[in-house]
């Protein structure tokens, strides 16, 4: 029994077509031959998880912290690098105050000394990705500023975050109210 097998893949723009063709030559030379032509994509754009809207540096997950610490989680560095490109993305953002917010599990004091090593933590980190210290200011609010009710385990956790306000040049009277 001999095979053979031939593989195509043409890209046309932004769509690619793929394409396999196989023959089985049985004694007595009878060949079987059989094609297969599917669409494929082309290789999409890395999906930004971090964009300017609404007077903020919007994130689309969280930024990831060891328990009970300041220590930014490499998990997080993807999510970093696309906060970092928004800066860059956005020269006429002069200032942003990157806020930590707990929940309100544990000392309200603790919370508020935590999520302010939080900001600073991650003030520290887009700096060191390239964002001119100039351009931002941390701040932990702890419990101060719930966005979730803390009675519930889901709450708590929507609680504990990170947000980007662009202070400078001031958010638009509407964005503001959202604060």
């Amino acid at each position: 029994m001999v095979r053979q097998f031939a593989v195509l893949a043409i890209t046309l723009g932004a769509f690619a077509v793929t394409g396999c063709t196989s023959s089985v030559r049985f004694g007595g030379g009878t060949v079987l031959t059989s094609s297969v032509v599917t669409p494929a994509k082309a290789a999409e754009a890395p999906v930004k998880r971090a964009k300017v809207a609404n007077g903020h540096i919007e994130i689309d997950e969280k930024v990831q912290f060891a328990t009970n610490s300041d220590a930014i989680l490499p998990a997080s560095d993807p999510l970093l690098d696309d906060i970092v490109d928004a800066f860059k993305e956005n020269p006429q953002i002069k200032k942003v105050e990157i806020q930590g917010h707990a929940s309100s599990e544990g000392d309200a004091n603790r919370n508020k000394t935590l999520s302010n090593l939080r900001a600073k933590a991650v003030m520290a980190a887009l700096a060191a990705k390239g964002v001119e210290p100039s351009r931002m200011t941390a701040k932990g609010y702890g419990i101060e500023k719930p966005i979730a009710d803390n009675k519930t385990e889901e709450g708590r956790e929507k609680n504990r975050r990170v947000e980007f306000l662009i202070i400078d040049p001031a958010p638009s009277a509407e964005a503001a109210a959202k604060n």
